[in-house]
């Protein structure tokens, strides 16, 4: 192990280290909470037995690793003696780059940066990562986040350059400028599973005019707003999507019927639905809850589903069948009948159930 000391405030570094043989970790850290805005330069290349680096997160970086077949971990933690100070302490929400460059690492699994300052952003071969996160925000002590302002035109060189890789498998962009941003050249990473775009204030139109990704199987819009029968296009765009997660209070329809796939569906409180319908869905484990009824509603054979709640009365000529995993369920009004709870008493998890002013037998409510 190497334990050296990083760079003081005001002050840039730079240490070099090829062929180590014997070097299994390295700690180049200093216990404070201030920032060094001037880069420290680390350039590590063909270290056989290297597998932590540990960096502080308090210092910008400019990282060239290469050649190193045992690193599985670029650790940034906060030292414990900041993060238990009863003050607030804003810190970059992973490690700090500048310049990154990762190539020949196999068995790196993870890796998140700090990217508000990144202007060299270069991956190689790295063919077991997992799950890669740039992110621009500040991260408190207490929680809270705060949203970092980047160069829109440096993201759009990310993006070019994420499409010309293959994976990660999961790519997480957090609090990145991406609006106006072309996100086509990512269906070029066919490697990529899992894609989570949040508060990066992507749009509806960016994500369908992307070209068909076959082996998406996540998608995470954060905020995005969807609108009309939005859900559709998303899925028929992304044929084996099997979760989707948006904000979808603007949705009026939503159609799950000629697709089966999807398992899981989070789009928030349903403000202005107008029709729904969710039709043979084995798969979907989700919840519903609707500020009013929809005008038509149509489940049945969707028995994953946890909960449903309508914040208003039932209208008429629905239909709610085929349940079996529901835990709660919520409605009301004159139209809520026996056929609510024939429906309900075949789900043996339900512990929260709320009929508000309904129209029941008697042998119903015994039940």
């Amino acid at each position: 192990e190497l334990y050296l000391t990083r760079p003081e405030q005001g002050q840039s570094d730079s240490l070099e280290l090829f062929g180590w043989e014997q070097l299994e970790q390295l700690w180049v850290r200093r216990p404070t909470i201030r920032f060094n805005h001037k880069p420290f330069s680390l350039v590590l290349h063909d270290i056989p037995k290297l597998q932590r680096i540990h960096l502080d997160r308090s210092q910008k970086h400019r990282l060239n690793l290469s050649s190193l077949p045992e690193l599985s971990q670029i650790k940034d933690a906060i030292d414990s003696s900041i993060s238990e100070l009863s003050l607030d302490v804003w810190m970059p929400s992973a490690c700090w780059v500048e310049a990154l460059k990762l190539d020949k690492l196999p068995k790196l699994h993870e890796a998140s940066f700090f990217a508000r300052d990144l202007e060299q952003f270069e991956l190689g071969d790295l063919p077991n990562l997992k799950t890669l996160e740039l992110g621009s925000y500040m991260a408190s002590t207490l929680g809270d986040i705060r949203a970092q302002p980047v160069d829109p035109s440096r993201c759009k060189q990310w993006i070019n350059h994420l499409g010309q890789t293959t994976g990660p498998q999961t790519l997480m962009l957090y609090e990145l400028p991406l609006g106006d941003t072309d996100l086509a050249p990512i269906a070029n990473n066919t490697g990529i599973r899992d894609l989570i775009l949040r508060e990066c204030g992507v749009r509806h139109e960016q994500i369908v005019a992307m070209p068909m990704m076959l082996g998406l199987n996540r998608l995470d819009l954060g905020t995005c707003v969807l609108h009309s029968d939005e859900v559709n296009q998303i899925l028929l765009r992304f044929p084996n999507l099997q979760s989707l997660s948006a904000d979808g209070a603007q949705l009026d329809q939503v159609s799950l019927v000629d697709q089966d796939q999807l398992a899981n569906l989070e789009i928030r409180e349903l403000r202005h639905i107008d029709q729904v319908q969710v039709i043979d869905q084995p798969k979907l484990r989700t919840e519903f809850r609707f500020s009013d009824s929809p005008n038509q509603l149509d489940i049945r054979n969707a028995p994953g589903l946890r909960g449903i709640v309508f914040e208003k009365p039932l209208r008429p000529g629905y239909q709610i069948s085929g349940l079996r995993d529901m835990e709660w369920f919520a409605g009301g009004g004159p139209h809520v009948t026996d056929a609510i709870v024939d429906s309900l008493i075949q789900c043996p998890s339900v512990d929260c159930l709320t009929l508000a002013y309904p129209n029941l037998s008697r042998s119903a409510l015994q039940q």
